[in-house]
């Protein structure tokens, strides 16, 4: 089914209005200058797409925003009223029904889905300092793959038009190329995505879950893989070739398909025990996991779970001593970090100066000679 002219301006509009808004937010909450030429390009959007629009009956029939709204909305004006007031009349239409259907009515809960925490935008978030930057980068480009379906849809008269909106957006496009061919963050962020649609497995999060999306959900790991974007780049790509290799595997089922699932399943929660011990280790996670696959096929895997436990113990531990040490050298304790300690240290020195010196002994009264008249 093809758009129409009003269909693709409409979605040009809020389209643009979009990545804008992204600019605009990126502007005020990041400080750093990381992918400025992008933003200026944005902030250049408005003008060229709303200067393409002619204004030649504005002479003869007045200012649009003062006219009553008829035909197909072309203006700033017009388009926007008309798409607010479409969807508040169609729900308050859909609301006519009965009171005693609405109370019989069941409305789909959606249930909790830990992928959007770990969507790629979200992961570019815990990339450092700049990682707001990258994240808003690859939203607004986002919003031009937008732009370009509706503008590019067709070569007709109404692409033409927009000549200059399509040059500009090929600029912003070719900055943020420039961007994820230069930055390891973008592809490490796509990785660990990957990756963690296959930890959670096909059907989630609206079929029955595996021992392996059970533990995820129950203990709420989400949370914790969001630092493995702290690990180079060369790092993860072994985890990934690994599970998607094996994942690949498991969907072909040419082979022997209990064998192929039960490889994959297993996998899977070998890596979720890995990637969770990252930054932690929680004891009551481990107990709960064996606890799970007690009562599992995976029951003859329990002792080779606590093993592999064991060992990313101790290497945290000694990743753990190694940072404190590090932290030690630099500024002499955790304190000093931030300056706490060499405040208190001379605070107390001057106290005990103030202590040391004796206090100077009281005059004594000295008596006035009398004078004679």
């Amino acid at each position: 089914m093809g758009l129409s002219d009003q269909e693709r301006l409409r979605g040009m509009y809020y389209a643009i209005c979009n990545i804008t808004g992204v600019a605009n937010e990126w502007r005020l909450r990041s400080n750093e200058d990381d992918f400025v030429e992008v933003r200026n390009l944005i902030d250049q959007l408005w003008h060229v797409f709303l200067g393409a629009n002619t204004q030649g009956l504005l002479w003869i029939l007045g200012p649009d925003s003062m006219q009553t709204i008829e035909g197909e909305p072309q203006s700033p004006w017009s388009l926007a009223l008309v798409c607010k007031l479409e969807g508040k009349v169609k729900k308050a239409l859909e609301g006519k029904v009965k009171k005693a259907e609405a109370e019989h009515d069941v409305y789909p809960v959606r249930p909790f889905n830990a992928l959007d925490s770990l969507c790629i935008t979200t992961l570019l978030k815990h990339n450092n300092y700049k990682g707001f930057a990258a994240s808003c980068l690859l939203k607004a480009y986002q919003s031009t793959e937008d732009i370009m379906y509706y503008l590019r849809r067709y070569n007709d008269d109404f692409s033409d038009r927009y000549e200059g909106v399509s040059n500009l957006i090929s600029k912003i496009q070719g900055e943020c190329f420039r961007a994820f061919s230069e930055r390891d963050c973008f592809a490490k962020a796509y990785l660990i995505h990957e990756m963690m649609k296959v930890l959670y497995g096909e059907s989630y999060p609206y079929g029955d879950p595996d021992v392996v999306t059970s533990i995820l959900d129950s203990e709420g790991l989400y949370h914790d893989f969001a630092a493995l974007m702290n690990l180079p780049l060369e790092d993860l790509i072994p985890h990934h070739i690994e599970l998607i290799q094996t994942f690949e595997a498991a969907r072909k089922r040419t082979d022997n398909k209990e064998r192929d699932d039960y490889e994959l399943t297993r996998l899977r929660l070998f890596k979720v025990i890995e990637f969770s011990t990252k930054t932690h280790q929680y004891e009551h996670v481990r107990k709960k996991i064996v606890a799970k696959l007690e009562s599992t096929d995976l029951a003859k895997e329990i002792p080779k779970v606590n093993k592999v436990w064991d060992q990313l113990k101790k290497v945290w531990e000694e990743n753990k001593e190694a940072e404190e040490k590090r932290y030690d050298n630099q500024c002499g304790s955790p304190l000093d970090c931030y300056g706490f300690e060499t405040y208190s240290i001379e605070r107390n020195a001057k106290d005990a100066e103030k202590e040391i010196v004796p206090e100077p002994e009281p005059k004594k009264p000295t008596k006035k000679k009398k004078t004679k008249k």
